[in-house]
Parts: structure tokens; sequence; C-alpha cells
């Protein structure tokens, strides 16, 4: 995603989000799947981009790390609507040009098309595809949980390296009355950046 895609998600944000429960939400249809973009700056060190497409009664939920085109494990019978050339940089250009040609509406956390697409996260997903930070865990994070979080979240990499080496693992939740923001959660467990 273009810096000045960027700029326009968090100038939108500012102007409509109210409150820290709310977002900005883009909707509109590429290729018959239905798209809704959802962008929140709660933690502005880490924003977060989750999209929701729809396509054929089938739903796919993911956090989105807004450098990354790649998207994982995407449903089948969506991904292949979406596909040009075996690529999905079509699809990320028209999602970027829809962003910045409209004007977003101003929706919460019990937006329902949102809260249904994550409650269909599949349980072993839940810790890395959910979209609010909730807690550093004592364990050790594995080489696969450090690649997703970095492919799919915000954070930098000297970041996600240090809350490795101090023997954590991030957990993440669906439940917006429990986010907390990088710095609070890097202060809480001492860790430096």
């Amino acid at each position: 995603m273009t810096e000045e895609t960027i700029k326009k998600l968090v100038s939108d944000y500012e102007r409509i989000a109210v409150g820290q429960d709310s977002f900005v939400k883009y909707s509109f249809t590429f290729k018959g799947v239905n798209v809704r973009v959802y962008f929140d700056n709660f933690d502005n060190s880490m924003q977060t981009m989750m999209l929701v497409l729809t396509y054929g009664g089938v739903s796919f939920f993911t956090t989105r790390n807004m450098k990354n085109t790649y998207i994982e494990e995407i449903p089948k019978t969506i991904l292949f609507r979406i596909l040009e050339n075996n690529s999905t940089a079509g699809f990320f250009k028209e999602l970027e040009k829809h962003i910045m040609s409209s004007t977003p509406h101003q929706c919460n956390a019990d937006d329902g098309e949102l809260t249904a697409a994550m409650r269909n996260v599949p349980n072993e997903k839940r810790n890395v595809e959910l979209p609010f930070l909730h807690y550093f865990r004592k364990q050790p994070m594995s080489d696969k949980t450090f690649h997703r979080l970095k492919a799919i979240c915000n954070i930098d990499n000297d970041t996600l390296w240090a809350i490795k080496k101090r023997g954590f693992t991030i957990v993440r939740t669906d439940d917006i009355s429990k986010r907390k923001t990088l710095a609070a959660l890097l202060k809480e467990n001492g860790i430096k950046k």
C-alpha cells in the first residue's frame, strides 16, 4: 500500500472515527466479491487493516500488514475470483483506488459483518488472525508465529525480535474492550524498543 493511501486512511480515521471502539469502513465489489475494508488507528504505532471478503455464501476474514499484498489461506472460491495472472496485485490496486476515491463510513466494533467474520476464524488461527493486541504470554514465540505476525501486523522487525527474545508471544483478541496498545504492552513487560 502506498504512503499516500496510508495517509488517506489515517486522515479519514481522524476525521470520522469517534471513540476507541470505532473504525472507518470502505465497501466495494471486485469481480463479484463483496469487499469490506476496516481501518483502525487506535494504536498509531501499529495501524490495523482488516478485510472481509464474501462470495457465494463464503466469508473470509484477515488482518493485514498494509505493506503486504499476499493473502494466505484464502478460500479457493474467493481466491479464484480475485486472481489476475495468478496474482492478487490487481485486487490490491483496486482496493487502493477505492480507498483514495471514496468516503468511508464510521462503524463500531459491533458491526455485524465484522463480528460475524471474526467469529468464524478457526481456533488454531485466532491468536494471530484476530486484530487487537491483548497481552503478552510468557511462552516462547514459535518461528511460524513470528513470521505470521510479521506478515499481518504493522510491528517492526526489531520490536518483534525483542518480544521473542524475552520469551513472550503475543495474544490477540476480537474483543475491542480488552485491547491494548503495543507501547503499553511493551512497558508492562519491561521491553524496550
